[in-house]
């Protein structure tokens, strides 16, 4: 037997993103109702409350043109909103997301093992995002677990300890006992209701979902006539014909999911006191009573009578609060027949309010060849097009043969989402191992719903280091293998015509495994849009290539005793029109004393991960070498920079490294000296 995977967060980002639908259908509704008022019947106003709860069990829903989220820009079951903002090409490269270890270093790494106190400050963002991100969703489904099992075991305690102590005796009294009997025939109920009388309540109510009974307060119908005995035990055994109690159960259940929403606690209440009124209805139908007012004087007599209302879920009572019985009161009095006609109005209106606030937002992605579908660029959210023609060479699509073997290809079934950022990664000669690889990434979501890496095979694992299951599994005619980790999200990774696949949900992304499956499945679209971003590394003697100004040679550099010369690398990263490189070279400390490297870094662009950490000018001492203004770090500090500087040309120098400031200065003097020869 395959092993079950419980996607505990997806239940959670289910559970939260349909509850907030759920509550704009709510407001609605209580429009409705306000409008229509006495327009419709009671049944009716009930019933439009079980559509509410019974719209929170719907695991899934249709995209529509007509959703009420096509204006807002909010696709609640598509995003993680709740998370945080719209996660990056940089971000989800620098998280790594859906890449290989060996994949991350190749892609942003730009100085590879070499780490750069600066760099690693601002490369540290982007996984801190993540990772504070996960930790937030986490968080948010631990609360929410635990309010559901405090909630669950106040709702079983309360309800056990009234069961224990009902402790009540069958009823004797011949007028209860024929008023009852009489109330049953009415009503046809074969089945067996004991009645019983209870001193634990002042309210007659039916108890129970299994084994039903009907409640009575000890010696308080005594003073009832006949009549009045009829109208209490035709409303309550309407309850049981009425199904109240499982109802109640349901609706119950629902709010210990949902019990952060204060909306839908208050749209219980008003079922159940619609239900109360719908009952008030039936019964009187039933009763055959002429004159609604003798009814009316039922429920003021009981509400004279010092009742409490009891909130046992498995109790359904014919009283409620002051202001209820006042409703239902004035209701009873105008009882008359509902015009058809504005009952087949209100259900028309409420199953259009229903149909545009559970629908989710229509988004025109690639289902078939040659259709056109709007996505966005992931920086700008500027609308750009995705073709689906089978070819990849036509006029105006990008050639991603400059950077790849391959042309990259994307899915036709999204599950809703959008493209929103894609990346080239490609790298030459690149540590640890000096291996040239290439890959494409793209994301779909706001926040990277899921994400799809494609390069040459490797055949290895994807970074699935906590993985807790490997399951082959079938994508279409291709093997493919389904990691699934404990903390909640999954892997497929296959490969197809020399290229290997690698998709992954990411947590809080809404997508599941078996959507993960039908992603795969449909990726057969050639990517036609210039990506995001494009990174390019190289190492050994192909680092130089492609850089727009002139290096210096690692010899150049007048380096302490004990140091050697250990690597040279460069990354260059283009978004749009925009290009940003570093050149590295890295020097390995020898005698394996604490200051275990030098890292000099020539910079030209200003790429976030390139750009100067904001630091107060007080943290550095400005001091002129060889007529350039150069800024000295004053103490060890990991996430800055030994030393800084410019030349005439824009092109900036930091040099990462522990040595004392005399050492540094030494260091700054040989660059600056064999550049200027240049």
């Amino acid at each position: 037997m395959p092993p079950i995977h419980l996607d505990y967060l997806g239940f959670f980002d289910w559970i939260w993103s349909s509850s907030v639908k759920v509550s704009f259908l709510v407001i609605l509704l209580l429009l409705v109702k306000l409008v229509v008022k006495n327009r419709i019947g009671a049944r009716l106003h009930y019933w439009l409350w079980v559509a509410v709860f019974v719209s929170l069990l719907v695991p899934w829903a249709p995209q529509s043109s007509l959703s009420i989220y096509n204006l807002t820009n909010l696709d609640i079951q598509k995003t993680a909103s709740l998370y945080g903002g719209t996660e990056t090409p940089s971000r989800l490269s620098a998280a790594g997301v859906g890449f290989s270890e060996q994949e991350k270093v190749n892609s942003i790494n730009q100085i590879a093992a070499a780490p750069k106190p600066s760099v690693l400050h601002n490369m540290g963002e982007p996984h801190n995002a993540l990772a504070n991100y996960r930790f937030i969703h986490r968080l948010l489904f631990f609360l929410w677990l635990i309010g559901v099992a405090v909630l669950f075991m106040i709702t079983g305690l309360i309800n056990r300890r009234f069961a224990k102590n009902i402790q009540g005796l069958p009823v004797v009294d011949t007028d209860l006992v024929s008023a009852y009997i009489r109330a049953k025939n009415k009503l046809n109920i074969k089945a067996e209701v004991p009645l019983i009388q209870t001193k634990i309540i002042t309210s007659p109510s039916l108890y129970g979902l299994f084994c039903p009974k009907l409640l009575v307060p000890v010696g308080l119908l005594e003073d009832f006539n006949p009549e009045q005995l009829n109208h209490v035990f035709t409303h309550e055994l309407t309850h049981f014909k009425c199904k109240d109690i499982l109802v109640n159960w349901l609706t119950q259940g629902l709010l210990i999911l949902h019990w952060f929403n204060p909306l839908l606690w208050y749209a219980l209440i008003k079922l159940r006191e619609d239900q109360e009124i719908a009952c008030d209805y039936l019964a009187i139908e039933k009763m055959g009573i002429d004159d609604p007012k003798e009814y009316a004087f039922t429920l003021i007599k009981l509400a004279e009578s010092n009742m409490r209302v009891s909130r046992i879920v498995s109790m359904a009572n014919l009283l409620g609060t002051r202001s209820q019985i006042r409703r239902r009161i004035g209701m009873v009095k105008v009882f008359r027949k509902v015009p058809l006609k504005w009952t087949l109005l209100v259900i028309s209106v409420v199953s259009v309010l229903v149909y545009v606030t559970l629908t989710n937002a229509k988004v025109n992605n690639s289902g078939t060849v040659g259709k056109v579908a709007a996505v966005t660029n992931g920086k700008s959210g500027e609308p750009i097009t995705q073709s689906n023609q089978s070819s990849s060479e036509q006029n105006g699509s990008f050639n991603y043969h400059q950077y790849l073997p391959f042309t990259p290809l994307l899915p036709r079934y999204t599950a809703g989402y959008q493209l929103t950022s894609s990346q080239i990664s490609s790298s030459q000669n690149m540590p640890p191992d000096n291996a040239s690889g290439v890959g494409y990434l793209a994301a779909y979501g706001s926040y990277a719903a899921f994400t799809i890496s494609e390069g040459l095979p490797k055949g290895m694992d994807p970074n699935v280091s906590d993985r807790s299951t490997k399951t082959q599994i079938q994508i279409g005619d291709l093997p493919a293998i389904l990691y699934v980790r404990t903390i909640g999200d999954a892997y497929i990774q296959f490969t197809k015509d020399g290229v290997e696949y690698t998709a992954n949900n990411i947590i809080g992304g809404g997508i599941s495994i078996e959507e993960l499956k039908k992603i795969c499945a449909s990726i057969a679209v050639p990517a036609k849009n210039p990506p995001s971003d494009i990174y390019i590394g190289k190492g050994g003697t192909s680092a130089t290539d492609g850089l727009s100004f002139n290096t210096i040679q690692a010899g150049d550099v007048v380096i302490p005793q004990g140091y050697k010369f250990d690597m040279q690398n460069s990354m260059i990263y283009i978004q749009g029109d925009k290009k940003s490189e570093t050149f590295s070279l890295y020097y390995t400390n020898t005698k394996g004393t604490s200051t275990p490297f030098i890292n000099v870094q020539m910079i030209k662009g200003d790429h976030p991960w390139f750009a100067p950490v904001a630091t107060p000018e007080s943290t550095f001492d400005m001091k002129q070498i060889d007529g350039i203004d150069v800024k000295l770090r004053k103490n060890y500090n990991d996430r800055l920079p030994a030393a800084v500087f410019q030349n005439s040309s824009g092109l900036r120098f930091e040099i990462a490294s522990t040595e004392s400031q005399a050492i540094i200065e030494t260091i700054v003097k040989s660059i600056v000296q064999a550049h200027a020869k240049l």
